[in-house]
């Protein structure tokens, strides 16, 4: 004989088994993952499109338009944040090879909530059939 001192049922316990969403949400909810939607708080900080650079942000920050930059996230990704270029060093010295990630500080102001949820979301993990991001480490 025993007895349930607790429940705490899963939030997608309608699904079956086996099934990839039921099975993912499972994963979801043991490891703490956020949930794949955005609340409408974070979603006010997103700047309005179409969006614009200006000049004077333009004048701030290194030019790297005559550099041929290549994505290297894959085909199914949502966001093309990573890139690299290789650049031959004059007198055949070699190769520079560049690691370019995508910075939005200009369009994400530091501690709004977008910022924060951010923070909460900055490890990826590639499931099957999607990414989850949540945060791996304590902030000091």
């Amino acid at each position: 004989m025993g007895k349930i001192s607790s429940w705490n049922p899963r939030p997608d316990s309608q699904q079956k088994a086996g099934e990839i969403d039921a099975e993912t949400a499972a994963i979801a909810f043991e490891y703490g993952l956020p949930p794949d939607d955005f609340g409408e708080e974070v979603l006010k900080c997103l700047p309005p499109t179409p969006w614009s650079i200006p000049e004077e942000e333009r004048r701030r920050r290194r030019g790297l338009q005559s550099v041929r930059i290549f994505s290297i996230d894959p085909l199914t990704a949502r966001d093309l944040d990573d890139a690299l270029s290789i650049t031959e060093l004059p007198g055949r010295r070699g190769y520079e090879v560049g690691v370019h990630i995508a910075d939005v500080s200009h369009f994400i102001p530091a501690g709004c909530k977008l910022d924060e949820e951010a923070r909460t979301r900055s490890t990826s993990h590639y499931l099957v059939q999607k990414v989850r991001h949540s945060q791996e480490y304590d902030e000091p």
